[in-house]
């Protein structure tokens, strides 16, 4: 398995922790901004039904006020309760109110009851303001006790159901935060213990089939280098280091045969030298005898002599 497709691939599981790291962020963050953004928008859906309420409080304690001081002045202050009222309202009904469908509809359902309720408050309080003007005291009080009583049941009934749906939708939205929040460190402590495993792996595996073999090479280097002129074995690897080793192996037993044939050489040089050289002194030797001896004979046999010991010669004659 070649050291680059090992890389190749470490590189690819890198790449992929990563992306898969930086896809769980993403993840976490947009479902993280949605149910912010959710929660938000509950929490000022809830404050605006809470406004409706503390308005119809309001309109009802003017309402009180004028029957118990029979004081004018009330009725300007019902006319800018109402209108608060359906500015509230209408602001609120222009907005999408839920997360799932089915919350939606009850919602829109809730609203437009609570709309109803708004049309006949304004036909009831017309009728009080009449009532009042006219000095007819008594029955104002009972279209107060009356049907001013049954709107608000019917007004506090629907407010406080669509009150409730708000904030259990945030409450749910809450709890998907967290979930998304769990799920999200559940990934990222499985990604960090793969991570892990991985580089263990990695590191492994590059211990076992690229350091080792790049010291034991090195070693032959260094044992070549010293003069060790013993056989190199090539590593038993199919990969780039193994294809190193094999042709480090055949450079080694190239330059060892080469070292042989060349000490060899010089040997036989070095011989071929030295018999000249006793040659030359064997024949400097004879010319010296001859020259101090005039008999023949004697000149002949200590030449065969001589040469029969410099020579190694076992018969001469």
């Amino acid at each position: 398995f070649p050291v680059s497709r090992r890389l190749n691939l470490a590189l690819l599981g890198l790449i992929f922790l990563i992306i898969a790291a930086v896809s769980a962020g993403v993840w976490f963050s947009n479902s993280s901004r949605l149910s912010v953004a959710a929660i938000r928008q509950s929490a000022k859906q809830v404050e605006q039904v809470n406004e409706l309420r503390g308005f119809w409080s309001s309109l009802l304690s003017s309402v009180d006020g004028l029957l118990l001081t029979r004081s004018t002045s009330y009725r300007d202050t019902l006319s800018s309760q109402l209108q608060e009222f359906d500015k509230t309202l209408t602001a609120l009904m222009m907005q999408q109110i839920g997360i799932n469908q089915e919350n939606i509809q009850a919602n829109k359902e809730s609203l437009e009851n609570v709309s109803t309720i708004s049309q006949e408050l304004h036909l009831v309080i017309t009728e009080f303001n009449l009532l009042t003007t006219q000095g007819r005291w008594g029955s104002a009080l009972t279209l107060r006790q009356t049907r001013l009583a049954t709107l608000q049941n019917e007004l506090n009934g629907e407010l406080a159901k669509l009150s409730q749906n708000i904030q259990a939708e945030s409450t749910a939205a809450l709890a998907e935060a967290a979930r998304v929040q769990f799920l999200t460190q559940i990934s990222w402590l499985v990604i960090f213990i793969f991570a892990v495993a991985t580089a263990l792996f990695v590191s492994l595996q590059a211990n076992h089939t690229i350091v080792k073999p790049i010291k034991l090479l090195i070693n032959d280097v260094k044992r070549i280098t010293a003069g060790n002129q013993e056989k190199i074995q090539p590593l038993a690897q199919n990969d780039e280091i193994g294809d190193l080793s094999k042709a480090f192996s055949t450079m080694s037993d190239w330059l060892r045969e080469s070292r042989e044939t060349l000490e060899q050489r010089v040997a036989e040089r070095t011989q071929d030298l030295e018999r000249r050289n006793i040659q030359i002194q064997v024949a400097a030797e004879i010319a010296r005898d001859v020259a101090r001896n005039s008999q023949l004979e004697v000149i002949l046999s200590d030449a065969v002599k001589l040469v029969r010991d410099r020579f190694g010669f076992y018969h001469a004659g």
